[in-house]
Parts: structure tokens; sequence; C-alpha cells
């Protein structure tokens, strides 16, 4: 027996929203913070277990059934008149809507025993092996009209008080579309689902390891009820012993008789004090099974031990940290409840954040081992909530349900799962989910960039003091890694979270283009451009033609224009803004000589490749230096400066005529583009050298989150 699906409607942020068990026994449900994974679980506490006590209050109704109810409170218009037929037009109403329903949809395989739920069959065809319960949680509408027909005042307050006061749990069993509802008492709905959770207030810090959390965890499960046959034996064996040895050893009577000549002090004290009612105080010694549990699990202790190679020695569990500690626990924990499961029920185990504590690679075993157990355990289901990248990059993409908020302060869970078999590029989401944008579920927005300059440029960028971009500092924004030939595969995926993101991409004309005409005529070969383009225009100048367009979607793609001197990569703009700083300069075709070069290079200290004199050059040089018969440790062209002013201004004369001219684009051909950056950086140019693309690019980014907010 196993649980295919839940639903859950007007509960707090959520309206509606699925939690798809059908496909596995495991089920990651990861948001961010105050994202409501707490809420879900503690619901489902609630719903299955209740060992907490807890219960479903009028304020878990949603947003909109309590605007709704709102709304049909203000039409009864009770300023004016009673109307008694509207009332209980109103009564009826709010009877069948405002109400918070959690739907279950259990499956079982034809060989297995169905005893415990034979009553509760209300479909009987043959390929339907199904059972489905409804939880609601709802106005007491019989006691809401009684209260409020019998008020000699009759306003929309009073209406309001009776209507918070006067709620109701039932519990239902139904037919697949939950039109047909029989009521089923919760204590038989309890008997039919095995739940336990572990909550993240777990309360595994140092105070608590002193009281031997872990240790007491051990031997939770061993009360008389639950015992394996051996702890069971040894267990009576124990106990059997110590009432044996306190018999004969009489120190049971001898205890009781010290304890009873100070109760006999104290009661003669009291009478001292005043008149005391109490005529005698008697001490019994007792002793029985849960006593002696005790004892042993205040016996029990567990350490850790180490060696080196001198000695041995061991560390107690406080020493230990946090992190293994709550390893520890968590992996009793789930041990425990595997044993005690139950074949003929529904077996539920949830674990709330996980990762507390412990570091990268801890998480990595804990969630291999939980997806381990739960995969290999028959009758076991599992859900985990997390925040942790790297739990939801350590397991199954398709075991993955996402929550994600809403502007209107609502919630919905997007399953991955589902998500995949209605795209259909399974093998690229789950290849590169672990590799790539695992955390990209948790963020407000995205940055998708080409290499690794590009990542370094914004986040120096935006991470600032002072920042423009303030804003973006205070979301969570995601950077993915893309290239120029798949940022559009993620855009299906970014829809279906309703995600803000901004990609930065080359535009990839013809590399070996030297001039500016003709670019526009191009080709591009960036295929994330390509597939916004019509397929009778793949040409840059449809490229150009999209990026003066407004911008009103969610996902906005910024490259190169003719603002930004036609430059076709990241490093030619930069190079582009650099020099227009201190040059009038059309695009990335224009050419400069060396010493041109070397004065942007003193301009800027940034670290650009040293250009040497052409071919022609050195032979004149080489000519002189014979004509003059200068030895070989003095060709250089600093002596010939300083010691042959003639010739040396011969030479110069000469290289104006010889000496090749270099455009940015041939710069940036031989560049190395890491170092190129790491002097961007280091030498604080970030801002001074920013493309336009970028800076539009970001200034929508900001302005986006701003609306959001």
């Amino acid at each position: 027996m196993r649980i295919d699906k839940i639903t859950i409607e007007g509960y707090r942020r959520f309206n509606k929203s699925t939690i798809n068990l059908k496909h596995g026994n495991f089920a990651i449900l990861a948001g961010a913070n105050n994202s409501g994974k707490t809420s879900l679980i503690q619901l489902l506490d609630i719903v299955f277990n209740n060992k907490s006590r807890k219960s479903v209050g009028f304020n878990d109704f949603s947003i909109s059934l309590k605007s709704l109810l709102d709304k049909k409170v203000k039409e009864l218009d009770l300023f004016s008149d009673f109307n008694a037929e509207k009332f209980i037009e109103f009564i009826n109403y709010i009877n069948e809507h405002i109400k918070i329903k959690l739907q279950i949809v259990l499956s079982y395989d034809v060989e297995e025993s169905i005893g415990l739920f034979a009553n509760y069959l209300m479909d009987l065809e043959d390929d339907m092996r199904n059972f489905y319960f409804e939880y609601n949680y709802k106005l007491n509408t019989e006691v809401i009209k009684e209260e409020f027909i019998k008020q000699d005042i009759k306003s929309a307050t009073i209406l309001q008080e009776i209507i918070e006061q006067n709620t109701e749990s039932i519990y239902f069993y139904a037919d697949k579309d939950f039109n047909n509802k029989k009521i089923i008492e919760y204590k038989d709905f309890k008997k039919l689902f095995h739940f336990e959770y572990i909550s993240a207030d777990r309360e595994l810090d140092d105070e608590n390891l002193k009281n031997k959390k872990i240790t007491t965890s051990i031997i939770s499960s061993s009360d008389s009820t639950d015992r394996d046959s051996i702890w069971d034996s040894k267990f009576d064996e124990l106990k059997n012993k110590i009432a044996n040895d306190l018999a004969e050893s009489e120190i049971d009577s001898s205890i009781q008789k010290e304890a009873q000549q100070v109760l006999s002090d104290l009661k003669d004290s009291l009478d001292n004090v005043s008149k005391n009612e109490i005529e005698a105080l008697e001490a019994k010694f007792h002793f029985n099974e849960k006593n002696l549990l005790n004892l042993i699990k205040d016996s029990l202790l567990i350490n850790y031990s180490h060696s080196t190679d001198e000695f041995l020695f061991s560390l107690t569990e406080e020493s230990q940290g946090l992190g293994v500690s709550n390893l520890i626990y968590m992996s009793l924990q789930i041990d425990r409840f595997r044993r005690t499961i139950q074949p003929t029920t529904v077996n539920l185990f949830v674990i709330e954040e996980p990762e507390a504590h412990m570091h990268i690679q801890m998480q990595k075993v804990l969630v291999s081992y939980i997806e381990t157990i739960f995969s290999k355990q028959k009758n076991l289901q599992g859900i985990i909530t997390t925040h942790s990248t790297e739990i939801v990059k350590n397991v199954d993409v398709n075991d993955i349900k996402v929550i994600r908020s809403e502007n209107n302060f609502m919630n919905r869970i997007v399953d991955l799962h589902q998500f995949i078999v209605n795209n259909g590029d399974k093998k690229f989401y789950e290849t590169f989910f672990k590799l790539n944008f695992a955390d990209l579920i948790f963020s407000d927005a995205v940055i998708f960039y080409e290499g690794d300059a590009e990542r370094m440029y914004f986040e120096s960028l935006i991470n600032r003091k002072h920042s423009k971009y303030i804003n973006l500092t205070r979301q969570y924004i995601s950077y993915c890694q893309c290239g120029g030939a798949h940022a559009h595969k993620y855009f299906p995926l970014l829809n279906e979270l309703r995600m803000t993101a901004c990609v930065f991409t080359d535009i990839d004309y013809d590399k070996e283009r030297e001039e500016l005409e003709g670019i526009e005529s191009d080709k591009s070969s960036n295929t994330t451009l390509n597939s916004l383009l019509l397929a009778d225009n793949k040409e840059v100048a449809g490229i150009y033609q999209q990026q003066s367009q407004d911008r009103e979607k969610n996902i906005e793609i910024f490259t190169q224009t003719g603002r930004d001197g036609y430059a076709r990569t990241l490093e030619d703009a930069l190079l582009y803004k650099m020099i227009s700083l201190t040059e009038e300069i059309e695009s990335v075709f224009e050419k400069f000589n060396k010493s041109e070069w070397d004065k942007f290079n003193e301009s800027f200290e940034l670290t650009l490749p040293n250009i040497t004199s052409g071919k022609e050059c050195s032979m004149k040089r080489e000519e002189i230096y014979n004509r003059l018969e200068i030895s070989k440790e003095n060709r250089k062209i600093d002596y010939l400066r300083d010691n042959h002013t003639e010739e040396y201004a011969e030479y110069e004369e000469f290289k104006e005529t010889c000496e090749p001219k270099r455009s940015i684009r041939d710069i940036v051909s031989i560049i190395d583009k890491t170092n190129f950056m790491y002097s961007i950086i280091f030498k604080d140019k970030v801002i001074e050298v920013l493309p336009n693309y970028i800076e539009e690019g970001l200034t929508w980014l900001n302005n986006k989150i701003i609306s959001t907010i």
C-alpha cells in the first residue's frame, strides 16, 4: 500500500498544490526559507498522526479563502437589515466552499492484502486498485447558524467572531472523483497510516548532547511493545536478575527505612510550623520495567574512538560536533522506523532539513544513505524537505518537487518529474541538473553567461560597494554557465518556475570578419540567439533588431550591438569601451599601431599582449646595426636612440610604413581572456569599461526585481 499523491487546497499559502509520489518511494520537497515546507509537513502530521496534539486553526485558511469569506459576509448587508433567506444561502455557500482540503490517493498491488482498507473500497472495477481519502477543516455551519440567529444584534463583526470560533475537522473516504464521500472516524483513519517525521527543530545543540539525545535514541523504541525477540529476552533476564538481587540483599527495605526516617522528620517540622492534617508520610520502594528502561538509558554512553601511532583515546558525544551527531541521530531514527514498518498500512517517514550542521561532504553521505534506504525498502515512502543545493544536486532530479513563491503571497509546487515528462528533453535535464543548475530552483532570478570570465565580471560588478545594482545583492541570484548553445534549453523550466532570467551571450558573427561591412548579413553561430529568430531571418541584422525591442518578458537576452562598437564577444566590447574613453572610435575593426597600443596599456594598466614590430622593421634595424658595425650586445633600439640620432630617426620614419596596425578584433584573437579579466577587476576598471549591453541587461534585471518585491 502506498501514497500516489497528496493534494492540498486552501491551506495557508497553498491554494491548490500536489505532492506526487507515484513514480518513486522518495521525494525531495525543495524550497527557499519561508516557502512553506514546514507548514506542509505540520499539516501532514496533524492529519496522519498528531502526536504533537497540534490542530488546524482558522488562521490556517488561505488568503483567498479568507477574502472570499469576507466578500460573502459583506454581501449579506447586515448594516441594513437581516434577511433570513439570504443568510441560509450564505451558510450553504460557506459550508461548501470555505474549507481546507487534503486529498489522498492510495494504490496497491494485486497481490497485496487490503484487509485494513477493505471497508473503504468504493471503486470496484477490476483495473482500479486505489483508495481515496479526504480530510476537511471547515466551518461548523450548523452551530454558526444557530448561534447567529439567536443574537439580538446581528452585525458583520459578531458573525465573524462566531465563524472563527466554530470550526471542525472531518475525515472521509471517497470515490475517485471525490464526489461520493462517507465519514470515517479519526481513530479508524489513523490505523491506516504509520507516519513519523523528524522535525527541523531537533534541538541537537551542545546542551542537549550533554543529555545524551543520540544515546537515548538508540533504545527509544525499546519499550515493552516493540522490542525484538533478542532484546526482549535479554531485557527480561536483566529485570529478573535485578529483582532477585534486590530481594536477596534487602537493599530495598534498607533504602525504604532511611527514606521513611527522612519523611518522619519532615512531618515533625511541618507540624511545628502549623497544624498539619497529614497523619503520615510513607516511603515505598517500587521497581518495575519502566524504571529499568530509564536506568539503561541513563547508563548507556556512546564514545567515539580515535587512534594515533602511540595510543587509543575516546571522545564523548558532546565532543564530536553537531554535524556528526545529527547524522547519527537521523540514521538511528530511520532505522528504528524501518524496523517497525507495518506491511498492511501506509508507511510514510518525513525528515525536515537534514542538512542542519552538516558540511557538504556529510550532506552527500546522508542523502545517499537515505536514498538507498527508501529505494530498497518495500512498503516505505519518504519525504525530505530542504533548502540545500548540495542535497538536491545529489538526488535524482525526477524526485524533486519545488516550492515556488508567487508575488501574491501564495506558493505552488512544481513537480520536476512531471515537467521533464511534459517537455521531452529528459537527457538534458537529468544530465545538467547536477552539473549546472541545481541552485536555480531556490533563486529569485538567474543570470546565464558564457564562460568563467563573464561570471567574474558580473559578480564583481554587482557585489561591489555602492553598486547601482544594489537590489540584485538583496536577492538570491543564481549564475548558470551555458555557453552560446544551451541557454534556450533552460527556457521551458524557467517558464514553469515563473522565474526571471537575464541571458548574456555573444553575437558570434563570422569570426573571420575583418571589417564592418557585411556583418549584418552574417549568420550568427549562437544557437540561443538563433532560436529567437524566424526561420527566414537568421541574420545578424535580425538579432540587432531584437535588441531594440521593448523587453516585457520574464526571460530576456542581451548581446552586443552597434552601441558596443559591433563587438563580437565580451572582450571585444570591453576593449572598445576602454579605447572609446580616450579616442573617437567607430567599431572594433579600427586599427592602431604598436605605439598607440602601448599607450593604451600604459593608461589602463591592463594585461594586454605585447605587440611586436613586423618582419620588415626587424630587417631594417639589422641593416642599420650592420652599417654602423654595432656589436651584438649593443644591438638594441635604446642604444641606437641614445648614440646614433640620425640613424634612429631613419628607422622611426621607416617604421611608420612597415609596422602593422592591429584592431581590437586582432588583439582579442591573441589575448589571454582570464588574465585580461583579472587585470580589469584588480585594477578596479569594472565600471569604466562597462559595455552597453551588460549595463542594459543588469538594469533590466534590477528593475524587474524591484517590481516583484
